[in-house]
């Protein structure tokens, strides 16, 4: 099978690449984010809802689902916050040895789609450093 591309020409799918100019991901604090969600979650969503974003903040807690074993890293807006509230990114697996290196209290900029809001916490998907 070929695919034919705007320009006409054809190429087979395993040597055809489509890349999308996505734009780049909105950097926002940990504290805002969490602070947005809170005071309007309607405009919230529209701002970030299955956005990109880079978010930054300091590491709660580095875990692992009980139930998709998937690793998250779980960041707050200041160091030591006791809270209710965090933003919870999870990783793919193969991001195991790199939150390995991460600690407690370490201020990090993760990127990833930002995916909902539940219980005063959002949720951040498909993170990385």
């Amino acid at each position: 099978m070929e695919l034919v591309d705007a320009g006409g020409r054809t190429s087979n799918p395993s040597t055809f690449s489509f890349q999308a100019d996505a734009p780049p991901p909105i950097a926002v604090s940990a504290q805002q984010l969490l602070d947005e969600y809170d005071a309007n979650e309607v405009a919230a969503r529209l701002k970030y809802q299955y956005k990109q974003v880079a978010v930054s903040g300091y590491v709660d807690n580095i875990n692992v689902n009980n139930v998709t074993g998937e690793p998250y890293a779980s960041i707050v807006g200041s160091p030591g916050e006791s809270t209710r509230s965090w933003i919870r990114c999870v990783f793919p697996f193969s991001a195991q040895s790199t939150l390995a290196t991460v600690h407690e209290g370490d201020y990090v900029t993760i990127i990833g789609t930002c995916t909902y809001h539940i219980l005063g916490s959002v949720m951040v998907d498909e993170c990385h450093f």
